[in-house]
């Protein structure tokens, strides 16, 4: 399974959904009248994620090119990440209490944009160890303290 696939195809649903927040967060507005195959189009603030992330992500794996081991961990742990921003953001949409479909979009959107952001970061900061310091001692985990994980209904 091609991880970049898994990630394309996530964001696919992830395109249907993006706008109420929490006070921290800053507003990504979009034009909601994207279907879920062009929805990255119409927000910018999800494209560039999207773009941030696949980036970084190509990034890492590439300096993990002679460390098999090293990039089966990283797939595996996106992988672990991909299940766990959907949980995340599904939890979050429901303690906002949505009445509707249009405003469960933007929440759901809203979570999956800025947990891209600091998985994006997450992956920076992977490469800056690797560059510094080799694969010794990488930690390829991803911080569950996203300020959407803090809003459990």
């Amino acid at each position: 399974m091609n991880i970049f696939f898994s990630v394309t195809q996530y964001f696919i649903v992830l395109f249907l959904l993006l706008g109420v927040q929490p006070s921290s967060a800053k507003s990504t507005a979009c034009d909601m009248d994207g279907y879920a195959v062009n929805r990255l189009e119409n927000c910018p603030a999800m494209r560039d994620a999207d773009l941030a992330l696949n980036k970084n992500y190509k990034k890492v794996l590439s300096a993990l090119s002679q460390h098999n081991d090293s990039k089966l961990k990283l797939k595996t742990t996106q992988r672990e990440w991909l299940t766990w921003v959907d949980t995340t953001c599904n939890n979050y949409v429901a303690s906002v209490g949505c009445p509707n479909a249009l405003c469960f979009d933007n929440a759901h959107d809203e979570c999956l944009t800025v947990t891209t952001k600091e998985r994006a970061g997450e992956f920076v900061k992977m490469l800056n160890h690797i560059k510094k310091n080799g694969v010794r001692n990488i930690n390829f985990a991803f911080s569950k303290k996203s300020v959407f994980a803090e809003n459990k209904k």
